[in-house]
């Protein structure tokens, strides 16, 4: 979320206060991408959805103790990253899959955790910004870069 410090900083007033539409802020702020990091993390969408929702649900609870959205997003990526690592767990022993799933847990990690946190940072940032291009320009990148499309082709 890309907010003034003044704005932030009333935001997170009114969230430590308890105050929905707050919170609802932030939920929109930070949803669609731990959607897409749990996802990565467990291939599941509606699980990952849960995982979310069940996290936005603790940070509810804790409202009070949140003092910027630095300290309200670290709190969700570790905590989605915990609901997926647990989720994993349990879907090893309900289904008996492979290990490896659980073996590769290192690569749920601080630097993990972090590297994600920055890829998805980045992303948005140049998803926002192709989107900015004229539509023409918009269209000929999305086709070359995102779909593949040759210059030929396009």
């Amino acid at each position: 979320m890309e907010a003034s410090p003044q704005h932030e900083s009333q935001l997170m007033e009114r969230f430590r206060k308890g105050d929905h539409l707050a919170f609802a802020r932030v939920f929109k702020t930070f949803y669609n991408e731990l959607c897409f990091f749990a996802r990565k993390m467990i291939g599941d969408k509606e699980q990952s959805e849960d995982i979310v929702a069940d996290t936005m649900s603790k940070l509810w609870k804790r409202h009070e103790y949140f003092n910027s959205l630095e300290n309200v997003k670290a709190f969700l990526y570790i905590g989605v990253r915990n609901g997926c690592l647990d989720y994993l767990k349990t879907f090893k022993y309900r289904k008996q899959v492979d290990s490896t799933v659980l073996e590769n847990e290192g690569a749920f990690s601080e630097d993990y955790l972090m590297a994600s946190v920055i890829k998805i940072d980045l992303m948005k940032t140049i998803i926002a910004e192709i989107e900015s291009l004229p539509d023409r320009q918009r269209a000929v990148f999305k086709l070359y870069y995102i779909d593949n499309f040759s210059i030929d082709q396009i």
